[in-house]
């Protein structure tokens, strides 16, 4: 019995720790998109000053 509850608490952390490194793996996904976003903006009024002078 008490090497069940062990085993079940292990479990759970180990069900913890997977939902957090998910969690940090998209933090990192949608700092990457943002970051994609915020380079093409520069791209984009680089070439808007590039075209339009």
């Amino acid at each position: 019995m008490v090497v069940a509850g062990v085993l079940q608490v292990v479990v759970v952390a180990g069900a913890l720790q997977a939902v957090v490194v998910a969690g940090a793996l998209q933090a990192v996904v949608v700092a990457g998109a943002l970051q994609a976003v915020v380079v093409a903006g520069a791209l984009q009024a680089v070439l808007w000053r590039a075209c339009c002078r």
